[in-house]
């Protein structure tokens, strides 16, 4: 059985056989389900790499405590790309072009990886409050009016329904195949 340090060694040196390299400055290491170990202290190539938090792939930020999908770059990515459409549409938009592009450009973003996410109340709330808040600047809206007529009148759903159709239909297509 292989303690960390000599299986950190043995991976090292296969992939030097292998001509991958990896540059101690930029990498990290990190413990998915719980705490890193306080007693073990990793080295690459002679230096102690730090321990992180976090680990993003493919996109998607994890958590390496819990293993969950940190949705905050998500909303900020479609804040960015709802901000962007907004400036170029200008004030004197028309809603419905307005809704049809931040269906097409924005909410990809926002929903993207949705169907792997632990749907945790605080993640889906905060996608659903970016999605609203958007309907609401579109449409010039107040804070306190719900949106579900205006949704419904758009052809569109409310974000938690979004989120369980991309389920079903992924687990659909994965039965398929």
């Amino acid at each position: 059985m292989l303690d960390e340090k000599s299986f950190l060694t043995y991976v090292v040196s296969t992939l030097c056989q292998w001509d991958i390299k990896f540059k101690p400055d930029k990498s990290y290491a990190r413990t998915l389900g719980g705490d890193h170990p306080t007693s073990v202290n990793v080295e690459l190539a002679n230096k102690p790499l730090q321990w992180s938090v976090q680990l993003k792939y493919l996109g998607c930020v994890f958590r390496c405590r819990s293993c969950d999908i940190a949705i905050s770059n998500f909303v900020g990515k479609y804040y960015g790309a709802f901000n962007n459409i907004m400036r170029i549409l200008g004030s004197s938009r028309n809603e419905m072009v307005a809704v049809q592009l931040v269906k097409s450009y924005c909410l990809p973003s926002l929903l993207y990886g949705c169907e792997i996410w632990h749907t945790r109340t605080v993640d889906v709330r905060s996608a659903s409050v970016a999605w609203n808040n958007g309907f609401r600047k579109i449409f010039n809206a107040c804070w306190c009016e719900t949106l579900r007529s205006l949704q419904f009148c758009c052809s569109c759903l409310p974000l938690s329904f979004l989120i369980h159709q991309r389920r079903k239909l992924e687990k659909m297509c994965f039965l398929i195949m």
